[in-house]
C-alpha cells in the first residue's frame, strides 16, 4: 500500500490519494506512514527543483539569480500545499509534515550547501529587487502583490524563522513606512508595524 502512495503522489492522482485518506483516517495511527511518506516525497521534490538549477557538481550555484530560485521553492510548496489541501482536507498532521518537508529542503539543497543563511540573503535580494522596482510599478497594488508573492507571508516566517525576520525587516522597511503612512487612514489597509517584522532580538521598544 505505501508504495502504492509513492505513486499517487508522483503522477498527482488527487482522486485516489483522497479515498486511500478516507480509508486509513477511520484506523487509529493509520495516517501517520502516510504523513512520512508525504514529508519524504515534499524534501525529495524541493531538492530535486533546486539540484536541476544549480546542475551537476553545483556548477551553477555563483550565477543562481535570486528570482529563480524563490520561484522553484515557492513551486514545490504550493503544488504540495494544494495536495494537501484537496487530498488531505488540509488535516493537521500533514500540514505539519509539509512544512517540517519546507523548513529542511529550503535550509539545506544544492545551493546552500552547508551554510546556513544562502536562503534568506537570496530571498531577501529578491525582495529587494522588487522594491527597487516599486516605482516603475503603475499602481501600488501590483507592487503589494508582488511583495507579498515573494514574501509569502506565513509559510516563509516559519520557514527562515529569525533569520527571515532580520532579512525582511531590512530589504523592506523603507517600503513598509511609506506604504503605513500613505494608509493611515484606511482601517482595513493590513498592519505594517515594522516591529513585528525585526528580529526578535532587535525589537524596537515600545
Amino acid at each position: 500500500m505505501w508504495d502504492d502512495f509513492q505513486q499517487l503522489l508522483d503522477y498527482d492522482k488527487d482522486e485516489d490519494l483522497q479515498r486511500m485518506y478516507a480509508l486509513l483516517a477511520r484506523i487509529p495511527e493509520g495516517l501517520e506512514p502516510l504523513r512520512k511518506k508525504f514529508e519524504e516525497h515534499v524534501k525529495r521534490a524541493g531538492q530535486q527543483a533546486i539540484s536541476k538549477l544549480v546542475g551537476e557538481g553545483g556548477a551553477n550555484v555563483d550565477s543562481l539569480e535570486p528570482k529563480v530560485y524563490v520561484d522553484a521553492l515557492l513551486e514545490v510548496y504550493r503544488k504540495n500545499q494544494h495536495t494537501v489541501q484537496r487530498s488531505f482536507k488540509s488535516e493537521m498532521g500533514f500540514v505539519a509534515a509539509l512544512d517540517k518537508a519546507c523548513r529542511d529542503f529550503v535550509n539545506r539543497n544544492a545551493a546552500t550547501g552547508t551554510s546556513t543563511t544562502k536562503s534568506p540573503e537570496l530571498l531577501a535580494k529578491h525582495a529587494d529587487a522588487l522594491l527597487r522596482k516599486s516605482n516603475k510599478l503603475a499602481e501600488e497594488g501590483e507592487l503589494e502583490d508582488a511583495l507579498n508573492q515573494v514574501v509569502c507571508q506565513q509559510w516563509c516566517k516559519m520557514v527562515f524563522l529569525s533569520d527571515f525576520m532580520s532579512f525582511r525587516w531590512s530589504c523592506s522597511s523603507t517600503l513598509m513606512t511609506k506604504m503605513s503612512s500613505k494608509h493611515s487612514t484606511r482601517p482595513n489597509f493590513p498592519s505594517v508595524s515594522s516591529t513585528m517584522y525585526l528580529h526578535p532580538t532587535k525589537r524596537k521598544p515600545a
